[in-house]
């Protein structure tokens, strides 16, 4: 056998090694699609999911007194001189009670939702599944109301913004206080119980949410 036969002995076994490795890439590469494709449902669930656009899962409803204090402070040139400080602060001195009564939701933007959020899985029995990943939970502004159960102002100093700043100060404590009570995690559950039972309503039980 000559060089140029051997050589082209070589070069024919490479290229038909190649294309029996482009053959079988592709092969693996649509049967990969072909058992990860989305099934042809992903629409409806996926509409129905975006229609319900913000959704509060979870309520925490809140009841305190709340004591708001505010004064003046003296100008930075007398601030020095003994007795200053406190004479401003006796004179402009506010205080306002208040029963202050709210609530403070928590939930799930599900208008964030895209295809990009849902994947195919498989079950243990091999059964396709569709994943929908959510967003996670926020917290929503508190919503107070406030009665006034005294209100005294300074002598030289009315503070008329002593009352909202008692239903602010009323708000960050109940905003607060429901993140100690964990509500973002009662959220996320609230929301994968109320999205399950809704696919299952539409008669969509190969769906699964998780965060």
């Amino acid at each position: 056998m000559t060089g140029k036969q051997t050589l082209r002995g070589f070069i024919t076994l490479t290229a038909a090694f190649l294309v029996g490795a482009l053959l079988a890439g592709w092969i693996l590469y649509t049967g990969y699609q072909r058992k990860n494709r989305l099934p042809a449902d992903t629409g409806s669930v996926l509409l129905a999911v975006q229609k319900l656009g913000d959704l509060h899962t979870v309520s925490y409803r809140y009841k305190d007194i709340v004591t708001q204090n505010t004064s003046k402070s003296p100008n930075s040139m007398f601030e020095h001189i003994p007795g200053v400080s406190m004479l401003v602060h006796w004179a402009t001195h506010n205080q306002a009670v208040v029963m202050a009564v709210g609530h403070v939701e928590a939930g799930i933007n599900l208008a964030q939702v895209t295809q990009n959020n849902i994947t195919c899985i498989r079950s243990a029995n091999g059964d396709k599944i569709m994943q929908v990943h959510l967003p996670q939970p926020v917290i929503y502004s508190p919503q107070v109301h406030v009665r006034v159960i005294n209100e005294t102002s300074g002598v030289f100093y009315h503070d008329k913004n002593i009352v909202p700043r008692a239903e602010a100060t009323a708000a960050h404590l109940f905003r607060e206080e429901a993140l100690n009570q964990h509500i973002l995690e009662q959220a996320k559950s609230n929301a994968l119980t109320q999205l399950s039972s809704l696919t299952h309503r539409l008669g969509l039980h190969n769906v699964q949410f998780t965060f």
